[in-house]
Formats: C-alpha cells, structure tokens, sequence
C-alpha cells in the first residue's frame, strides 16, 4: 500500500472578517460587552442601533464625557469601550489613558470626525487599539470592536 502524504493546509483569515456565529465559537464565546462615550445622544443612540443588529455585540452603559467614562468603565467592565475624542469635562484620550491604567482588560477604540495623523499617534499612545472616523461605514466600527476583543482572548489563552 503506497504512502500518502498529508499536508495540513493553513490559511490566514483575519479575526474581523468572521461571522459571528464562528466568533462565538471562539474562546471567548460569549457577547462582547460594549460602553458607548460620545456628548451627542444622536450619535450614541445610532450606534446602539447600528450594534444592536449584531447577535454577538451588546451595548452594556453609555457616558456623555471622559470623567463620567471613568467611572461607568470601572462599574460595569465593558470588553470594549468606543469613546469619542471631543468631549466636555475630559476629552477622549485623557480618559482612554485613565481607563486603560485603571482597567487593563477592557480595550478601547477611538471614533472620530478626523482621524488625522496626530489624533490617531496620541490616542494609541494613550492606550487604544484603534481609531476610526465618525463618517465611515458601520462595517469598519463593528470590525474594529471584534479585533479588539478577540486580542483580549489571545491574551487571555496565553497567560
């Protein structure tokens, strides 16, 4: 009986481009939980439409600035906090700084109107994970939401 080789084929999909229903298969099979921070209802109460079409995104609190952000993220540990830059009291990055000091585990994505070379360098440098523009599609914002979470997992298993 001749031999026959076996060859395991590995392909490289990335996280975000994953259904949900295999997201939720992933070690983290659970709704990734989600704190909203941005001044303008209008655009909090948008995007909690926009996510809650998504089975496997769950919008647990929302804030209205940075220092009210503080103290939602440290009650309610969200996996993933999207906050606005321009905001009263405390802008964004002061407040991604604080949370990612006083909530490790909790990852933050940045949601702009400008996503400029500046704003992205200080807010990565503050502890976000990303940056995305208010303008474009709903698609981007829930990609950069499953990425981030998905990095927590990874860290997570390896620990």
């Amino acid at each position: 009986m001749p031999k026959t080789e076996s060859r395991e084929a590995f392909l490289y999909v990335p996280f975000h481009l994953f259904s949900p229903t295999i997201l939720r298969k992933m070690p983290c099979n659970k709704a990734i939980r989600i704190l909203l921070v941005d001044n303008q209802a209008s655009v909090r109460q948008g995007l909690r439409m926009q996510l809650s079409l998504e089975p496997d995104l769950v919008v647990i609190g929302e804030a209205t600035d940075g220092d009210s952000a503080i103290k939602v993220a440290a009650t309610l540990k969200p996996d993933v906090t999207v906050m606005d830059v321009d905001m009263p009291l405390m802008n964004g990055i002061s407040a991604t700084q604080r949370i990612c000091q006083n909530e490790p585990n909790s990852k933050i994505v940045v949601l702009t109107m400008y996503a400029d070379p500046v704003t992205k360098r200080n807010a990565v440098a503050a502890g976000a994970v990303d940056v995305i523009e208010k303008q474009p599609s709903p698609v981007m914002l829930m990609q950069a939401i499953r990425s981030a979470y998905i990095s927590t997992c990874a860290q997570a298993i390896t620990i």
